[in-house]
């Protein structure tokens, strides 16, 4: 950890060197509207690979295109803008300069990110992080009035150990609904207020979930009504699972698991992994929005419906930029609706009658390496645990215990971390897959499994994270009363 961070540290001051002397280099563009000139930014794109044609282009209309995105907070729009121009002509110095500016800006994003979710223990760690957050405050202080805004802007969003600043600093972060007003946002302020219980389950799994998605979030430089998506999806069960398959906080499909080279065997299922899942989703946000041209609405509406389905859509005569939320599937404009209608509720609780739950998000779970197989249920019982709870931070274990190889670590709430490694260090090998099992034959069925094994179903059912009561032959079960005690 102490290496890759001394990386980070002499990566970030080389980059403060470069930029010093050429960041305030930039040509003129002003003389061109924003519109116009991503519009001729689209079309340089299409005739890239004709001859000469970096002698042809308006370098000024390109630069205007960058420069848009930029003030519009898609800055990753603008690094291909600028990194477009660079690849026309390497001696732009403007698009140089703009273009490290903002690669730096998402270097200092990810540092803040890293500082806010995980906070220096030791010495050794406490001088490295002072040393970063130098670099950052002496980059800061070398912007111009306006990145100086954005920058005191981006350090608000650095989740604070501090419960009731929790939710203001996902309030005040809310943009699209100040900039649109979707249909359907009203029924479904009533949809979430009609369950009294509703917000209180969310904030006991936002305690430990929340704080992690929008720390990420906030590293990548996205918009933070993403954080909504999750609770949307799955009300932040990372255990959950769709009648169509898909599966996790964030709700991935098997297609776009397998899109983006996810795991999933019958002892793991990155899906539900939550540092994995969280990860794949926010790429594929990213992935979205480059696609729909850094529309938001556009993003999520294809985030839910598919980006094929929308671009159909999209290509019909009668669709432009007011009516395509007209034509999307119900269901699609409801969930979008959804997002207004949450960030809606936030924003003023009072006015609707809720009361936000107090939630903690720093330092919600740290991984711990088990170096080697071990059954759940019996780290459960060494991290004093419940088995439910231990699952809930590790939904990716889809059986009684980690497999033989890969995926041997485990989530936990720090409080629990020390006494696990403390109990684990001195468990002998051996203990650690010391429960009975029970290989399940063809024709088996799990009442007749427990009635033989005179166990209940619904305990053969928990410790072996059996879903729907669906077994396979040749699979082995975990038999309650060896490792495992009822929650």
């Amino acid at each position: 950890m102490k290496s890759s961070r001394l990386r980070l540290i002499n990566i970030l001051t080389l980059w403060v060197i470069c930029i010093s002397g050429s960041l305030f280099g930039q040509e003129s563009a002003s003389e061109y509207d924003c519109a116009s000139a991503e519009q001729y930014y689209q079309r340089a794109l299409s005739h890239r690979n004709e001859n000469n044609f970096r002698r042809s282009f308006d370098y000024s209309q390109l630069l205007k295109a960058a420069e848009c995105s930029a003030e519009q907070g898609n800055a990753s729009r603008a690094i291909s803008q600028y990194q477009f121009i660079v690849e026309l002509d390497n001696n732009r110095a403007g698009a140089w300069s703009e273009l490290v500016f903002l690669q730096m800006q998402q270097m200092v994003a990810t540092l803040r990110g890293l500082i806010s979710n995980s906070p220096p223990r030791t010495e050794q760690e406490r001088a490295i992080f002072s040393q970063m957050m130098s670099l950052v405050e002496a980059y800061g202080e070398n912007t111009s009035k306006e990145n100086q805004q954005a920058n005191q802007d981006s350090g608000k969003t650095i989740i604070l150990n501090n419960t009731e600043n929790f939710w203001q600093t996902i309030t005040r972060n809310l943009t699209w609904i100040e900039q649109n007003e979707i249909p359907g946002t009203e029924a479904e302020i009533q949809h979430y207020l009609s369950d009294p219980n509703y917000f209180d389950a969310i904030g006991r799994r936002a305690d430990r979930f929340l704080g992690f998605i929008i720390s990420e979030i906030r590293s990548r430089d996205l918009p933070i009504e993403l954080a909504l998506v999750p609770i949307i999806e799955s009300s932040l069960d990372s255990r959950a699972i769709s009648p169509q398959g898909a599966a996790g906080l964030w709700q991935i499909m098997p297609a776009t698991a397998r899109q983006y080279g996810l795991t999933k065997n019958r002892w793991y299922d990155e899906r539900f992994d939550l540092r994995i899942s969280t990860e794949l989703a926010l790429k594929h946000f990213q992935g979205l929005n480059e696609t729909f041209d850094g529309n938001w609405l556009l993003t999520l509406a294809a985030y839910n419906s598919g980006a094929a389905r929308m671009q159909k859509i999209l290509s019909e005569d009668n669709i432009n930029n007011n009516n395509w939320l007209e034509a999307i599937p119900k269901e699609t404009r409801q969930y979008i609706a959804r997002i207004f209608a949450l960030s809606s509720i936030l924003i003023n609780p009072q006015k609707f009658g809720v009361k936000l739950p107090q939630i903690n998000p720093l330092d919600a779970f740290v991984p711990i390496q088990t170096n080697g197989r071990i059954e759940l249920p019996l780290a459960a019982q060494l991290a004093d645990m419940k088995l439910s709870t231990l699952r809930s931070y590790n939904p990716g274990y889809l059986r009684w215990a980690t497999p033989r190889r890969g995926y041997q670590e485990l989530l936990m709430p720090p409080e629990k971390a020390d006494l696990f490694k403390s109990i684990l260090s001195e468990l002998p090998q051996e203990k650690r897959m010391s429960g009975e099992t029970y290989e399940v034959a063809y024709g088996d069925s799990l009442g007749e499994i427990a009635d033989r094994l005179e166990v209940r179903v619904s305990e053969l059912r928990s410790i072996n994270n059996v879903r729907r009561n669906m077994i396979q032959a040749g699979e082995k079960l975990l038999i309650p009363g060896t490792s495992y005690q009822p929650d």
